[in-house]
Protein backbone atom coordinates (compact mmCIF):
# COMPACT_ATOMS: atom_id res chain seq x y z
CA UNK A 1 0.00 0.00 0.00
CA UNK A 2 1.26 3.58 -0.93
CA UNK A 3 1.72 5.99 1.81
CA UNK A 4 1.22 10.23 2.13
CA UNK A 5 1.85 12.33 4.27
CA UNK A 6 0.20 15.95 4.02
CA UNK A 7 0.10 19.02 6.48
CA UNK A 8 -2.71 21.52 6.86
CA UNK A 9 -2.27 24.28 9.77
CA UNK A 10 0.14 23.85 12.98
CA UNK A 11 3.76 24.06 13.11
CA UNK A 12 4.97 21.11 10.97
CA UNK A 13 6.96 19.64 14.30
CA UNK A 14 5.18 16.68 13.91
CA UNK A 15 6.29 15.85 10.63
CA UNK A 16 9.59 16.90 11.05
CA UNK A 17 10.18 14.84 14.55
CA UNK A 18 8.48 11.52 12.65
CA UNK A 19 10.45 11.55 9.61
CA UNK A 20 12.72 9.12 10.36
CA UNK A 21 9.56 6.67 11.69
CA UNK A 22 7.72 7.30 8.24
CA UNK A 23 11.04 6.07 6.39
CA UNK A 24 10.45 2.90 7.98
CA UNK A 25 6.82 2.23 6.43
CA UNK A 26 9.21 0.31 4.06
CA UNK A 27 10.01 -2.15 6.54
CA UNK A 28 6.23 -2.40 7.31
CA UNK A 29 5.32 -3.53 3.46
CA UNK A 30 3.96 0.48 2.84
CA UNK A 31 5.75 2.63 0.77
CA UNK A 32 6.06 6.08 1.22
CA UNK A 33 5.14 8.33 -2.07
CA UNK A 34 3.61 11.61 -1.00
CA UNK A 35 5.95 14.10 1.48
CA UNK A 36 7.43 16.99 0.40
CA UNK A 37 10.17 17.08 2.86
CA UNK A 38 12.03 14.44 1.54
CA UNK A 39 11.08 15.44 -1.99
CA UNK A 40 7.88 12.89 -2.98
CA UNK A 41 5.15 13.85 -4.60
CA UNK A 42 2.22 11.69 -6.07
CA UNK A 43 -1.28 12.06 -6.45
CA UNK A 44 -1.64 8.69 -6.37
CA UNK A 45 -1.94 6.77 -2.57
CA UNK A 46 -3.75 4.87 -0.31
CA UNK A 47 -3.40 5.65 3.15
CA UNK A 48 -3.12 9.42 4.19
CA UNK A 49 -1.46 10.77 7.26
CA UNK A 50 -2.24 14.27 7.99
CA UNK A 51 -1.34 16.82 10.38
CA UNK A 52 -2.63 20.04 11.68
CA UNK A 53 -6.07 21.92 11.93
CA UNK A 54 -8.16 23.07 9.82
CA UNK A 55 -8.06 26.49 9.71
CA UNK A 56 -9.64 27.73 6.23
CA UNK A 57 -11.68 26.84 3.44
CA UNK A 58 -8.63 25.99 1.27
CA UNK A 59 -8.13 23.15 3.80
CA UNK A 60 -11.16 22.06 3.85
CA UNK A 61 -10.93 21.67 0.27
CA UNK A 62 -8.11 20.08 -0.07
CA UNK A 63 -8.75 17.66 3.31
CA UNK A 64 -11.83 16.25 1.19
CA UNK A 65 -9.74 15.90 -1.67
CA UNK A 66 -7.26 13.82 0.44
CA UNK A 67 -10.19 11.96 1.82
CA UNK A 68 -11.95 11.46 -1.34
CA UNK A 69 -8.16 9.40 -2.38
CA UNK A 70 -7.21 7.58 0.53
CA UNK A 71 -8.20 4.57 1.77
CA UNK A 72 -7.07 5.52 4.99
CA UNK A 73 -7.15 8.60 7.07
CA UNK A 74 -4.67 9.01 9.84
CA UNK A 75 -5.11 12.14 12.27
CA UNK A 76 -1.48 12.90 13.14
CA UNK A 77 -0.89 14.68 16.17
CA UNK A 78 -2.92 17.12 18.71
CA UNK A 79 -3.63 19.51 16.03
CA UNK A 80 -5.20 17.20 13.67
CA UNK A 81 -6.50 15.19 16.56
CA UNK A 82 -8.11 18.01 18.77
CA UNK A 83 -7.48 21.32 17.02
CA UNK A 84 -3.88 21.89 19.13
CA UNK A 85 -2.59 25.01 20.01
CA UNK A 86 -4.40 27.40 17.16
CA UNK A 87 -7.71 25.41 17.90
CA UNK A 88 -7.42 27.44 21.65
CA UNK A 89 -8.17 31.45 19.92
CA UNK A 90 -11.26 32.11 19.72
CA UNK A 91 -11.00 34.48 16.82
CA UNK A 92 -8.63 35.27 13.80
CA UNK A 93 -7.31 38.62 12.14
CA UNK A 94 -9.62 39.68 9.62
CA UNK A 95 -7.01 39.92 7.02
CA UNK A 96 -7.62 36.14 6.17
CA UNK A 97 -10.63 36.98 5.05
CA UNK A 98 -14.85 35.65 5.43
CA UNK A 99 -13.93 32.11 4.33
CA UNK A 100 -11.58 31.41 7.02
CA UNK A 101 -13.46 30.02 10.04
CA UNK A 102 -13.50 31.41 13.60
CA UNK A 103 -11.89 28.60 15.26
CA UNK A 104 -9.30 25.88 13.93
CA UNK A 105 -10.88 22.21 13.98
CA UNK A 106 -10.07 18.41 14.22
CA UNK A 107 -9.72 16.62 10.88
CA UNK A 108 -13.07 14.79 12.32
CA UNK A 109 -15.03 17.63 11.69
CA UNK A 110 -15.27 17.75 8.41
CA UNK A 111 -14.02 14.08 7.21
CA UNK A 112 -14.42 10.22 8.55
CA UNK A 113 -10.89 9.69 10.47
CA UNK A 114 -9.93 5.71 10.22
CA UNK A 115 -7.05 6.51 12.83
CA UNK A 116 -5.88 8.97 15.84
CA UNK A 117 -2.52 9.29 16.76
CA UNK A 118 -1.76 11.71 19.48
CA UNK A 119 0.79 13.79 21.19
CA UNK A 120 2.83 17.30 20.57
CA UNK A 121 4.26 15.57 19.19
CA UNK A 122 3.24 12.12 18.83
CA UNK A 123 5.65 9.27 19.93
CA UNK A 124 7.27 7.81 17.24
CA UNK A 125 6.00 3.77 18.20
CA UNK A 126 2.56 5.21 18.50
CA UNK A 127 2.74 5.60 14.60
CA UNK A 128 4.54 2.91 13.25
CA UNK A 129 2.08 0.68 15.36
CA UNK A 130 -0.89 1.92 13.89
CA UNK A 131 1.10 1.60 10.01
CA UNK A 132 1.94 -2.05 11.23
CA UNK A 133 -2.33 -2.80 11.89
CA UNK A 134 -2.70 -1.41 8.50
CA UNK A 135 -0.30 -3.65 6.44
CA UNK A 136 -1.24 -6.69 8.43
CA UNK A 137 -4.80 -5.42 7.11
CA UNK A 138 -5.97 -5.53 10.46
CA UNK A 139 -6.38 -2.15 11.61
CA UNK A 140 -9.05 -2.93 14.34
CA UNK A 141 -8.70 -5.23 16.59
CA UNK A 142 -11.65 -8.20 17.37
CA UNK A 143 -15.20 -6.28 18.63
CA UNK A 144 -13.41 -2.70 18.65
CA UNK A 145 -15.72 -0.41 17.41
CA UNK A 146 -14.97 2.70 15.41
CA UNK A 147 -15.87 6.30 17.26
CA UNK A 148 -16.04 9.24 15.64
CA UNK A 149 -14.43 12.37 17.54
CA UNK A 150 -16.85 14.68 19.41
CA UNK A 151 -15.39 17.30 22.05
CA UNK A 152 -18.53 18.24 23.60
CA UNK A 153 -17.50 17.27 27.34
CA UNK A 154 -14.03 18.44 28.60
CA UNK A 155 -12.80 17.36 31.82
CA UNK A 156 -11.28 20.43 34.06
CA UNK A 157 -9.58 20.52 37.42
CA UNK A 158 -9.76 23.15 40.50
CA UNK A 159 -7.52 23.97 43.38
CA UNK A 160 -6.63 26.09 45.90
CA UNK A 161 -3.31 26.84 44.18
CA UNK A 162 -3.92 25.06 40.65
CA UNK A 163 -6.21 25.27 38.10
CA UNK A 164 -6.56 22.72 35.19
CA UNK A 165 -8.86 23.53 32.09
CA UNK A 166 -9.94 21.53 30.06
CA UNK A 167 -11.18 22.99 27.04
CA UNK A 168 -7.17 24.35 26.68
CA UNK A 169 -5.65 20.89 27.41
CA UNK A 170 -4.22 19.01 23.59
CA UNK A 171 -3.55 15.65 26.33
CA UNK A 172 0.06 16.08 25.35
CA UNK A 173 0.96 13.99 28.87
CA UNK A 174 3.84 16.15 29.72
CA UNK A 175 2.65 17.07 33.08
CA UNK A 176 1.67 13.05 33.19
CA UNK A 177 4.58 12.32 33.25
CA UNK A 178 6.40 15.33 35.21
CA UNK A 179 3.81 14.56 38.12
CA UNK A 180 5.36 10.63 37.87
CA UNK A 181 9.01 11.68 37.82
CA UNK A 182 7.71 13.95 41.06
CA UNK A 183 6.36 10.04 42.53
CA UNK A 184 3.33 11.51 43.23
CA UNK A 185 1.39 10.85 39.94
CA UNK A 186 -2.13 13.47 41.30
CA UNK A 187 -2.46 13.72 37.35
CA UNK A 188 -3.58 10.71 35.00
CA UNK A 189 -5.51 9.46 31.48
CA UNK A 190 -9.25 9.35 32.59
CA UNK A 191 -11.85 7.81 29.70
CA UNK A 192 -11.31 5.67 26.81
CA UNK A 193 -10.42 5.69 22.67
CA UNK A 194 -10.67 9.56 21.44
CA UNK A 195 -12.49 11.14 24.77
CA UNK A 196 -9.18 10.32 27.01
CA UNK A 197 -8.61 13.45 28.90
CA UNK A 198 -5.90 14.37 31.36
CA UNK A 199 -7.57 14.76 34.82
CA UNK A 200 -6.67 14.01 38.54
CA UNK A 201 -8.00 10.40 39.81
CA UNK A 202 -11.56 10.13 40.07
CA UNK A 203 -11.86 13.76 38.84
CA UNK A 204 -11.19 15.26 42.32
CA UNK A 205 -10.08 18.86 43.28
CA UNK A 206 -6.09 18.71 43.57
CA UNK A 207 -6.68 19.86 47.29
CA UNK A 208 -8.59 15.91 47.51
CA UNK A 209 -6.06 14.51 44.98
CA UNK A 210 -2.20 13.42 45.73
CA UNK A 211 -1.24 17.05 44.59
CA UNK A 212 1.83 18.27 46.74
CA UNK A 213 1.90 21.43 45.68
CA UNK A 214 5.35 21.76 43.99
CA UNK A 215 4.10 23.17 40.87
CA UNK A 216 6.63 21.25 38.48
CA UNK A 217 3.27 20.83 35.74
CA UNK A 218 2.86 24.05 35.73
CA UNK A 219 6.36 24.63 34.09
CA UNK A 220 5.67 22.26 31.44
CA UNK A 221 2.49 22.91 30.17
CA UNK A 222 3.03 24.19 26.46
CA UNK A 223 -0.62 25.63 25.91
CA UNK A 224 -1.16 27.18 29.56
CA UNK A 225 -4.06 24.53 30.79
CA UNK A 226 -2.50 23.79 33.59
CA UNK A 227 -2.08 27.59 35.50
CA UNK A 228 -1.41 28.84 39.17
CA UNK A 229 -4.54 30.90 41.11
CA UNK A 230 -2.50 34.24 41.31
CA UNK A 231 -1.99 36.78 43.80
CA UNK A 232 -0.51 39.57 41.17
CA UNK A 233 -3.57 41.49 40.48
CA UNK A 234 -4.07 41.28 44.66
CA UNK A 235 -0.22 42.74 45.31
CA UNK A 236 -0.88 45.07 42.51
CA UNK A 237 -4.38 46.48 43.84
CA UNK A 238 -2.52 46.48 47.41
CA UNK A 239 0.17 48.92 46.16
CA UNK A 240 -1.89 51.37 44.47
CA UNK A 241 -4.49 51.20 47.73
CA UNK A 242 -0.78 52.27 49.70
CA UNK A 243 -1.36 49.29 51.67
CA UNK A 244 1.33 47.61 50.71
CA UNK A 245 4.89 49.06 50.49
CA UNK A 246 7.26 46.56 51.60
CA UNK A 247 7.54 43.20 49.82
CA UNK A 248 10.48 40.45 50.82
CA UNK A 249 12.11 38.36 47.79
CA UNK A 250 13.64 34.90 48.02
CA UNK A 251 17.21 35.09 46.48
CA UNK A 252 16.30 32.04 43.56
CA UNK A 253 13.27 34.26 42.74
CA UNK A 254 15.41 37.28 42.06
CA UNK A 255 17.34 35.13 40.53
CA UNK A 256 14.83 33.90 38.02
CA UNK A 257 13.55 36.96 36.85
CA UNK A 258 17.01 38.44 36.19
CA UNK A 259 17.92 35.68 34.29
CA UNK A 260 14.41 35.67 32.28
CA UNK A 261 15.00 39.66 31.60
CA UNK A 262 19.00 39.36 30.94
CA UNK A 263 19.17 42.24 33.23
CA UNK A 264 21.68 42.55 36.46
CA UNK A 265 19.71 41.51 39.92
CA UNK A 266 19.89 45.27 40.77
CA UNK A 267 17.85 46.29 37.78
CA UNK A 268 14.76 44.26 39.25
CA UNK A 269 15.22 45.54 42.48
CA UNK A 270 14.71 48.72 40.58
CA UNK A 271 11.85 47.79 38.48
CA UNK A 272 10.05 46.76 41.99
CA UNK A 273 10.44 50.27 43.31
CA UNK A 274 9.01 51.56 40.05
CA UNK A 275 5.95 49.43 40.65
CA UNK A 276 5.76 51.28 43.85
CA UNK A 277 7.20 49.33 46.47
CA UNK A 278 9.26 51.37 48.93
CA UNK A 279 11.18 48.70 50.60
CA UNK A 280 12.45 45.64 48.88
CA UNK A 281 14.19 43.28 51.39
CA UNK A 282 16.14 39.91 49.78
CA UNK A 283 15.17 37.24 51.92
CA UNK A 284 16.12 33.73 52.40
CA UNK A 285 13.30 31.83 54.23
CA UNK A 286 14.90 30.25 57.59
CA UNK A 287 14.05 26.47 58.24
CA UNK A 288 12.42 24.91 60.93
CA UNK A 289 14.07 22.99 63.40
CA UNK A 290 12.41 21.05 65.88
CA UNK A 291 13.67 19.03 68.50
CA UNK A 292 13.34 15.30 67.70
CA UNK A 293 12.44 16.18 64.35
CA UNK A 294 14.66 14.52 61.63
CA UNK A 295 12.57 15.56 58.48
CA UNK A 296 12.66 19.43 57.45
CA UNK A 297 11.11 20.30 55.23
CA UNK A 298 12.34 22.94 52.66
CA UNK A 299 8.46 24.29 51.95
CA UNK A 300 4.79 22.78 52.53
CA UNK A 301 5.53 20.90 49.51
CA UNK A 302 7.80 18.63 51.37
CA UNK A 303 5.42 18.48 54.00
CA UNK A 304 2.73 17.70 52.26
CA UNK A 305 4.82 15.09 50.34
CA UNK A 306 5.47 13.15 53.48
CA UNK A 307 1.92 14.09 54.68
CA UNK A 308 0.09 12.12 51.74
CA UNK A 309 2.74 9.70 50.86
CA UNK A 310 4.47 8.65 53.80
CA UNK A 311 2.11 10.03 56.80
CA UNK A 312 3.74 7.35 59.34
CA UNK A 313 7.08 9.52 59.29
CA UNK A 314 4.59 12.51 59.81
CA UNK A 315 5.78 12.41 63.36
CA UNK A 316 9.19 12.92 62.55
CA UNK A 317 8.81 16.08 59.78
CA UNK A 318 8.48 19.72 61.24
CA UNK A 319 5.68 21.65 59.94
CA UNK A 320 7.35 24.90 58.01
CA UNK A 321 6.69 28.39 59.09
CA UNK A 322 7.75 31.15 57.53
CA UNK A 323 7.48 33.44 60.88
CA UNK A 324 6.44 36.46 58.82
CA UNK A 325 4.70 39.58 59.94
CA UNK A 326 1.02 40.49 58.14
CA UNK A 327 1.23 42.94 55.64
CA UNK A 328 4.14 41.98 53.98
CA UNK A 329 4.24 40.58 50.45
CA UNK A 330 6.38 37.73 49.54
CA UNK A 331 8.11 37.35 45.90
CA UNK A 332 9.21 33.24 45.69
CA UNK A 333 10.30 30.36 43.55
CA UNK A 334 8.32 28.07 45.46
CA UNK A 335 4.48 27.64 44.68
CA UNK A 336 3.34 25.58 47.70
CA UNK A 337 4.78 28.88 49.65
CA UNK A 338 0.97 30.46 49.30
CA UNK A 339 0.03 27.85 51.78
CA UNK A 340 2.16 29.80 54.04
CA UNK A 341 1.49 33.69 53.94
CA UNK A 342 -1.48 34.95 53.21
CA UNK A 343 0.00 37.04 50.13
CA UNK A 344 2.28 35.74 48.15
CA UNK A 345 3.44 35.89 43.99
CA UNK A 346 5.45 33.87 42.35
CA UNK A 347 8.30 34.68 40.55
CA UNK A 348 6.62 33.41 37.54
CA UNK A 349 3.71 36.26 37.87
CA UNK A 350 5.84 39.09 38.70
CA UNK A 351 7.77 39.06 35.64
CA UNK A 352 4.90 39.26 33.63
CA UNK A 353 4.10 42.81 35.44
CA UNK A 354 8.02 43.40 34.94
CA UNK A 355 7.86 42.91 30.98
CA UNK A 356 5.09 45.58 30.89
CA UNK A 357 8.17 47.91 32.35
CA UNK A 358 11.49 49.19 30.20
CA UNK A 359 13.84 47.25 33.01
CA UNK A 360 16.48 47.39 31.23
CA UNK A 361 16.71 51.44 31.20
CA UNK A 362 16.38 51.41 34.96
CA UNK A 363 19.55 52.29 37.25
CA UNK A 364 20.41 49.38 39.26
CA UNK A 365 19.42 49.51 42.18
CA UNK A 366 20.43 47.55 45.62
CA UNK A 367 17.66 45.88 48.28
CA UNK A 368 17.11 48.06 51.01
CA UNK A 369 18.15 45.21 53.04
CA UNK A 370 19.46 41.87 53.13
CA UNK A 371 18.46 38.48 55.63
CA UNK A 372 20.05 35.94 54.00
CA UNK A 373 20.49 34.25 57.49
CA UNK A 374 22.01 31.60 58.46
CA UNK A 375 21.41 28.22 57.50
CA UNK A 376 22.20 24.71 60.25
CA UNK A 377 25.00 23.03 58.84
CA UNK A 378 22.62 19.64 58.04
CA UNK A 379 22.36 17.23 54.76
CA UNK A 380 20.32 17.54 52.34
CA UNK A 381 18.29 15.85 49.80
CA UNK A 382 17.73 17.38 46.68
CA UNK A 383 15.46 15.91 44.31
CA UNK A 384 12.64 13.88 43.95
CA UNK A 385 14.78 10.30 44.11
CA UNK A 386 16.85 11.63 46.62
CA UNK A 387 13.55 12.84 48.71
CA UNK A 388 12.44 9.35 48.04
CA UNK A 389 15.86 7.59 49.50
CA UNK A 390 15.65 9.14 53.10
CA UNK A 391 11.83 8.50 53.44
CA UNK A 392 11.97 5.02 52.43
CA UNK A 393 15.14 4.53 54.47
CA UNK A 394 13.52 5.80 57.60
CA UNK A 395 10.15 3.66 56.93
CA UNK A 396 12.27 0.58 56.75
CA UNK A 397 13.61 1.81 60.21
CA UNK A 398 17.09 2.72 59.42
CA UNK A 399 18.35 5.32 61.59
CA UNK A 400 20.15 8.50 59.59
CA UNK A 401 22.69 10.74 60.91
CA UNK A 402 20.49 13.69 62.13
CA UNK A 403 18.27 15.56 60.71
CA UNK A 404 17.87 15.82 56.95
CA UNK A 405 16.10 18.95 55.12
CA UNK A 406 13.99 18.23 52.15
CA UNK A 407 14.07 19.81 48.59
CA UNK A 408 11.21 17.95 46.53
CA UNK A 409 11.79 19.99 43.36
CA UNK A 410 14.83 19.10 40.94
CA UNK A 411 17.52 20.88 41.36
CA UNK A 412 16.41 22.64 44.60
CA UNK A 413 14.74 26.19 45.14
CA UNK A 414 16.81 27.29 41.85
CA UNK A 415 14.24 25.37 39.73
CA UNK A 416 11.18 25.53 41.94
CA UNK A 417 7.63 25.32 40.22
CA UNK A 418 7.36 29.19 40.95
CA UNK A 419 10.27 30.11 38.70
CA UNK A 420 9.68 31.82 35.23
CA UNK A 421 8.83 28.67 32.38
CA UNK A 422 12.28 26.94 31.51
CA UNK A 423 12.57 28.65 27.93
CA UNK A 424 12.64 32.13 29.22
CA UNK A 425 15.87 31.25 31.21
CA UNK A 426 18.44 28.57 31.37
CA UNK A 427 19.89 27.02 34.32
CA UNK A 428 23.21 28.17 33.91
CA UNK A 429 21.68 31.82 33.40
CA UNK A 430 19.75 31.69 36.63
CA UNK A 431 23.04 30.08 38.81
CA UNK A 432 25.17 33.17 37.36
CA UNK A 433 22.27 35.66 38.28
CA UNK A 434 21.88 33.84 41.88
CA UNK A 435 25.91 34.06 42.34
CA UNK A 436 25.44 37.88 42.11
CA UNK A 437 22.75 38.09 44.62
CA UNK A 438 24.18 35.62 47.27
CA UNK A 439 28.14 36.72 46.50
CA UNK A 440 27.92 40.11 45.18
CA UNK A 441 25.46 42.20 47.36
CA UNK A 442 28.24 44.56 49.40
CA UNK A 443 29.82 44.76 45.89
CA UNK A 444 26.06 45.95 44.15
CA UNK A 445 25.57 48.39 47.11
CA UNK A 446 28.96 49.45 46.68
CA UNK A 447 28.38 50.23 43.01
CA UNK A 448 25.29 51.42 43.32
CA UNK A 449 26.21 54.17 45.96
CA UNK A 450 29.34 55.13 43.92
Amino acid sequence: MKVAVFSLGGCEGCRYSLVEALLSAGDLGLELVHEPLLDLESESYDVAVVEGPVESQEDVNKLLEIRQRAKILVALGSCAVLGGVPGLAETVDKEYGPSRPLRAAPLSRYVRVDYWVRGCPPKREELLRVLKWISEGSPLKLGERELVYCREVTTSVVGTLFKLDGEKCIVCGRCVRVCEEMGVSALGYAHRSIEVAITTPLEVSFDGSLCVACGQCLLYCPVGALREVNALGELLQSVRAGVLREVYIEPEALAGIAASLSVPPGKVVAALKALGLRRVVVWKPPLTVKEGAMIIPASMAEYFYVKKLYPELLSLTAKPDLGLKRGTALVTACVARRLEHSLVVTARDLLRAARCLDVDAFPERPPDETRLGEEPELPKAVGPSKVREVLESLKSGCSIDGPVVLYLCPGGCLEGGGQPYPEEATREAKEKALRLVLGGVKQLVKQCTK
